[in-house]
């Protein structure tokens, strides 16, 4: 049985969270762009790995804004409003000082969360993770925008009533605001949302010790 879905109010938006595992040592996970917190116990992967660290910490994990359980904003954020959601999530659990798992795009609150609130984080994991997502001329092996929207126009393109490919599943297209693609599968085992206005910073990510 997966944890019961809580919510915490990051000025105000909701942020669903859940904590599974004995208290005492705490490790808070920042997930990637598209996160789905009861789905994701559909997954098999994702539960051994949540259930395996839960045998020794307390692990506390979230949807980001935009995502999953958590508020839809309608509109491009930050990663500063990310991390003041990570922290709203921290404060609600009653996580004092936290192991911090940042996986993705989760990667750059992680770290920013380390720099900025260093009494908050005892540890800082990284997987997969970058320091920015678009282009620049010091991080030249990045997307462009320009590049980045041909291949979400490229992968939406791909989508619609017809199954894809080694799935059964059927997917859905739907475009309720402009720049973002919904995609749903007929089964309800995938619901999320793409936005390639959101993905784009323009300034690298400045993280300094503490």
């Amino acid at each position: 049985m997966s944890p019961t879905t809580q919510y915490a109010s990051s000025g105000e938006t909701s942020i669903a969270y859940q904590e599974i595992g004995p208290a005492g040592r705490d490790v808070l996970i920042c997930g990637g762009w598209i996160t789905s917190l009861e789905q994701g116990w559909d997954a098999p992967a994702y539960r051994r790995f949540i259930e395996r660290l839960a045998e020794f910490s307390r692990v506390i994990t979230y949807d980001r804004r935009g995502s999953g359980l958590s508020d839809d904003v309608g509109e491009s954020h930050t990663v500063e409003d990310d991390v003041q959601d990570a922290l709203a999530v921290l404060d609600a659990a009653g996580g004092e000082r936290v192991a911090v798992y940042g996986k993705w795009t989760g990667g750059a609150t992680a770290i920013l969360l380390a720099a900025e609130h260093p009494e908050r984080v005892s540890a800082l994991i990284l997987y997969a993770s970058m320091a920015r997502t678009s282009w620049a001329p010091d991080y030249d092996w990045a997307m462009t925008p320009e590049q980045r929207n041909e291949m979400f126009e490229a992968e939406a393109s791909e989508w619609g009533p017809k199954p894809r490919a080694g799935r059964g599943e059927i997917c859905a297209l739907d475009g309720r605001r402009p720049g973002s693609q919904r995609m749903v599968y007929e089964d309800g085992t995938l619901d999320c949302e793409s936005r390639p206005d959101t993905g784009d910073r323009e300034g690298t990510l400045g993280a300094r010790r503490p």
